[in-house]
């Protein structure tokens, strides 16, 4: 909700100046900004909606903070056959579906099917085409076994099919290098949180100095030895005195 109102500011921003730009600005009023949220992750939405709730309340001053609520539309909570009827909004909200679901290569295949009789008209070429990079460079359940089968289900006239071996298979493996990397740094950083939150149970606030030296250790055998000291440590200068060895 922090990074919206920030878009919400720019655009105001950017109006703003508009106004003043123009001579305008003697009549210039804010014009009205909707908020809308598309989430799209692997799991429900679970992060506040409303501003306020990211705000450290001060009794009997609530009616002057800040506040204002996010339109949350949540594409884990929605079913494929819900989405618009709108051709190029399906396909990009399908498509935002898709990358994160483990049927991804049938759903591409609907998807692509969709826009096949359009293919006449350039935009849903060159739509189609950025919708199929995404996928593939981005889904982690989009294999080459079954991104092979999707491909022989395409039209052989289609430019998208023609991709060549060699680019396929450096996407790919770049794609497995970056889940694999993003998957030991979820680990380490999931470690370094753990000795926080115990460090801060234990002996107190973890000064940031702190915090930025443990997060910039990316062994995880290490971050299980400092798990076991943060466990066993009576004061911070303990902990610290293990963690400079």
């Amino acid at each position: 909700m922090f990074q919206v109102l920030r878009y919400v500011v720019q655009i105001w921003q950017r109006e703003y100046k508009e106004a003043e730009d123009t001579e305008k600005f003697a009549d210039f009023i804010l014009p009205p900004v909707l908020p809308i949220i598309v989430y799209h992750g692997e799991k429900k939405y679970s992060a506040a909606i409303r501003l306020g709730k990211l705000i450290r309340p001060v009794s009997g001053f609530e009616r002057y903070m800040l506040d204002f609520e996010g339109m949350l539309v949540d594409l884990t909570q929605i079913d494929e056959n819900g989405l618009p009827e709108d051709l190029e909004l399906y396909c990009v909200l399908a498509v935002m579906q898709a990358v994160f679901r483990e049927d991804v290569a049938d759903r591409m295949l609907k998807i692509y099917r969709k826009l096949r009789p359009k293919f006449d008209n350039k935009f849903y070429r060159d739509r189609w085409t950025n919708l199929f990079y995404y996928l593939l460079t981005s889904s982690k359940y989009l294999t080459r076994k079954n991104f092979d089968e999707v491909k022989n289900q395409m039209s052989d006239t289609d430019d998208i099919t023609t991709i060549s071996p060699w680019l396929q298979e450096t996407i790919f493996n770049a794609r497995e290098e970056g889940f694999a990397e993003g998957e030991a740094k979820g680990k380490t950083e999931g470690e370094v949180n753990s000795i926080i939150r115990i460090l801060t149970k234990r002996v107190g606030e973890v000064p940031s100095a702190l915090r930025d030296q443990l997060h910039a250790i990316h062994d995880l055998g290490v971050l299980g030895q400092l798990t076991d000291v943060a466990l066993d440590a009576k004061t911070l200068a303990e902990f610290e005195a293990a963690l400079s060895k």
